[in-house]
C-alpha cells in the first residue's frame, strides 16, 4: 500500500529502510508500450477492466518478484498535493477515501493530509495507540532491495468515504494545510458512506510508466447510493509523457 510515490519520496524512503533507490529496468516501457489498463462499460457505466483482481497482472510479471500482504498504509487518505486538486474532484464533488477504519476518531488531528505520507503509521505501537486497523486488503509485489512496490492491489472494505463539493476542495487545499478536523468542520458538512466494492490498482514504481486506478461503488448515510472512479498516469518526473488525472464522481438521488 505505498501509495503515489515520486522519484524523491521513494529515495527518502528507501534511505530510512537501508533499502537501494536504483531504477529496474522495464521492457514495456523502453518499447514505449503504455501498460496501463483500458476502461470497459459494465452494466452500472465504465469500469475498470482490472476491477478488484487479486493477482499480479500477467504483463506485468517478473521472475524476481516477492509478493507480500502488508499491514499498514503510509498515508490516512487518497489525498496529495500532487494533484491538481490534492483532493480527488470532478467539476461538482471531490471524494475522499481513507485507508483505516473509523477516520475522523483515528487520524491525528494535528497531521496535514496534503503531504500523504506519515512514517509514523510503519509502528504497529502507534497504530495501536491511535487505534488505528487497516479497511482493506493489501497486497503487493516488490522488486529486492527496491521500496516502492513494482504493483499493488487494495480491495476488500468497506472504506469509509466523503464528499465534498468542488467549492470545498479548493478552499480546504488552498493554504496547502489539510486536517481532518478542517474537513469535519465544513459547512454543509462532508456527505459519508462506506463502500460495498472497492479496489485500487497501483504502480508507483520508479523508472517506469506509472498508473493509479481506483473504482469504488457504496452508499451514503443518507441512503443514496455513489460511484467513483479516479485514473492517473504518469505522475512522476520518470517519464515525459503528460500526466493523465481523470476523475469521474456520481451521487444517486
Amino acid at each position: 500500500m505505498y501509495r503515489f510515490i515520486t522519484p524523491l519520496s521513494v529515495c527518502l524512503l528507501a534511505s530510512l529502510a537501508g533499502w537501494s533507490c536504483q531504477d529496474a529496468t522495464d521492457p514495456a516501457a523502453e518499447a514505449g508500450e503504455r501498460t496501463h489498463p483500458q476502461l470497459a462499460v459494465g452494466d452500472d457505466g465504465p469500469i475498470n477492466l482490472l476491477t478488484c483482481r487479486k493477482h499480479l497482472p500477467p504483463q506485468l510479471a517478473r521472475d524476481d518478484l516477492v509478493e507480500t500482504n502488508l499491514d499498514t498504509s503510509p498515508a490516512y487518505a487518497r489525498i496529495e498535493s500532487v494533484w491538481p486538486t490534492g483532493i480527488p474532484a470532478d467539476e461538482n464533488y471531490g471524494a475522499i477515501y481513507f485507508y483505516f477504519n473509523d477516520p475522523a476518531g483515528t487520524t491525528p488531528t494535528d497531521f496535514n493530509l496534503l503531504d500523504f505520507f506519515d512514517l509514523r503509521l510503519f509502528d504497529p505501537k502507534f497504530r495501536a495507540a491511535q487505534g488505528l486497523e487497516l479497511a482493506v486488503d493489501a497486497v503487493a509485489w516488490f522488486v529486492p532491495g527496491v521500496f516502492a512496490p513494482w504493483f499493488s492491489i487494495d480491495t476488500g472494505g468497506p472504506v469509509e468515504m466523503w464528499f465534498i463539493t468542488r467549492q470545498q476542495v479548493d478552499a480546504v487545499v488552498a493554504d496547502g494545510v489539510l486536517t481532518i478536523g478542517e474537513l469535519e468542520a465544513l459547512t454543509p458538512p462532508p456527505l459519508k458512506g462506506h463502500t460495498k466494492k472497492f479496489c485500487e490498482e497501483l504502480r508507483p514504481f520508479p523508472g517506469v510508466t506509472n498508473f493509479l486506478n481506483t473504482f469504488a461503488k457504496g452508499e451514503l448515510e443518507d441512503g443514496r447510493k455513489f460511484k467513483f472512479e479516479l485514473h492517473s498516469q504518469n505522475f512522476t518526473s520518470s517519464t515525459p509523457d503528460p500526466v493523465i488525472f481523470e476523475v469521474d464522481i456520481k451521487l444517486f438521488h
